[in-house]
């Protein structure tokens, strides 16, 4: 399970993925950005990757819209939760438009099966209240 959470009301999760559903829509560019070696499990709701492998969130169902969180919550502050098994890099990004990103988070992080591993990573100044946040 993958999980945005709220850091300061003791890790409240406000958003976890979604995955393909074969009664409404299997189309995995919806909701996932795949590269390399890597495989959707929907039924699984896992990832599956060989070395190399890559999977992001910046896509119409999985994108965390900052702009709004901030505008009707108030939201401050942000982490990812993340489970599963093995070695990976974890990169969290803010974009403002197709050409316009910045990196939040760039980890090299060890997952091991039953042990969330959670990511706690600064948003962009309010200032900058618009935009989406993603993984990938």
């Amino acid at each position: 399970m993958t999980t945005f959470r709220h850091m300061s009301l003791e890790k409240l999760p406000l958003q976890s993925l979604i995955w393909p559903d074969p009664h409404i829509c299997v189309d995995d560019a919806l909701y996932f950005s795949l590269a390399g070696d890597a495989k959707i499990v929907p039924d699984r709701h896992e990832v599956r990757f060989a070395e190399g492998g890559a999977v992001g969130s910046g896509t119409a169902m999985n994108i965390f819209n900052l702009g709004k969180w901030r505008r009707y919550c108030g939201l401050t502050d942000l982490s990812l939760e993340l489970e599963g098994q093995g070695r990976f890099t974890a990169t969290i990004w803010h974009a403002t438009g197709a050409e316009r990103r910045s990196l939040l988070s760039c980890e090299e992080i060890e997952l091991h099966s039953g042990a969330p591993h959670i990511l706690d990573f600064d948003l962009p100044e309010p200032a900058t209240d618009a935009g989406i946040i993603f993984f990938g």
